[in-house]
């Protein structure tokens, strides 16, 4: 789902 994208991109953002 979108969401599921949302979430992955937000983690990877934090991540970085």
């Amino acid at each position: 789902m979108i969401y599921k994208i949302l979430i992955i991109a937000t983690i990877g953002a934090i991540f970085v």
